[in-house]
C-alpha cells in the first residue's frame, strides 16, 4: 500500500488486502500450540532432571546401594545420561515454543517482527525435529538397548542378553520417532511456505514483499 507521497504503509487491521487469512490462522495456531507445548516442554524438563538426579545419587552410592550390583550402578548411570540429554531436548523445546507463541502474537496483529519470528520458528523446528531423531537413533537408542540388556542379565541370567528382543523394540522405536517427528514437521513447512508468499508479507507490512501470490 503506498501513502500520498508514494511510501510503503503498513495495512491497518481491517484492509481488505489479500494474504491476510494465512497470518491470522497460523497466529491463532502458533499461539494455541504454543502454549501448550511450552509448558509441557518445561514440566518434561523438570522431571527429566529430577531423575537425572536420583539417577546420579543411586550410582555415586556405590556397592552401599542396597540391592544394586555393580552392572546395575552402570546402568543407572547411563540412565542418568539419558534424563540429562532430555532434559536438554526439552529445554530447548521450551525455547522454541516460547518463540512460536511470540511470532503468533505478532501475526494476528500483522506484524513485521511476527512474520519474521514465525520464520526462525518454522527452520529451527526442522533443525531440532532433525537433531531429535539423530539424538535419539545415535545416542539415547543404545544406551536403552544397553540398560535393558544389564538388568535382564542381572534378574535372569539364564535368559542370556535378551538382544534379540530388544533390538527388534529398538527397531520400532527408531520407526516411531521417525513418524512422530515426520509429523511435527507440517507445521513448520506450512509456515514456512505461508511467511514466504508476497500477498502475506505484504499483508504483514513488509516494504520487500515479492510479487508472488
Amino acid at each position: 500500500m503506498n501513502g500520498e507521497n508514494g511510501e510503503f504503509v503498513a495495512p491497518s487491521a481491517g484492509a481488505p488486502l489479500p494474504g491476510r487469512t494465512a497470518p491470522k490462522v497460523l497466529g491463532i495456531l502458533l499461539i494455541v500450540l504454543g502454549s501448550i507445548y511450552l509448558l509441557y516442554s518445561l514440566f518434561g524438563a523438570i522431571f527429566a532432571f529430577i531423575g537425572s538426579a536420583f539417577a546420579a545419587a543411586v550410582s555415586g552410592m556405590g556397592p552401599s546401594a542396597k540391592g544394586f550390583g555393580n552392572a546395575n550402578l552402570a546402568a543407572m548411570d547411563s540412565l542418568k545420561t539419558i534424563y540429562v540429554i532430555q532434559g536438554i531436548e526439552k529445554l530447548a523445546a521450551a525455547a522454541l515454543s516460547a518463540l512460536a507463541l511470540s511470532s503468533g502474537i505478532g501475526l494476528v496483529q500483522y506484524r513485521a517482527w511476527g512474520l519474521r519470528l514465525a520464520l526462525w520458528w518454522g527452520i529451527g523446528s526442522l533443525l531440532y525435529l532433525l537433531a531429535d531423531t539423530l539424538v535419539y537413533v545415535g545416542v539415547i537408542m543404545p544406551i536403552m538397548l544397553g540398560f535393558f540388556d544389564s538388568i535382564t542379565k542381572q534378574a535372569i541370567p539364564s535368559a542370556g542378553t535378551g538382544m534379540m528382543f530388544f533390538g527388534i523394540m529398538g527397531r520400532l522405536g527408531v520407526a516411531g520417532t521417525i513418524l512422530v517427528n515426520l509429523v511435527f514437521t507440517v507445521m513448520p513447512v506450512l509456515t514456512i511456505v505461508f511467511m514466504t508468499r508476497g500477498s502475506v508479507r505484504r499483508a504483514c507490512g513488509l516494504k520487500n514483499a515479492s510479487s508472488a501470490q
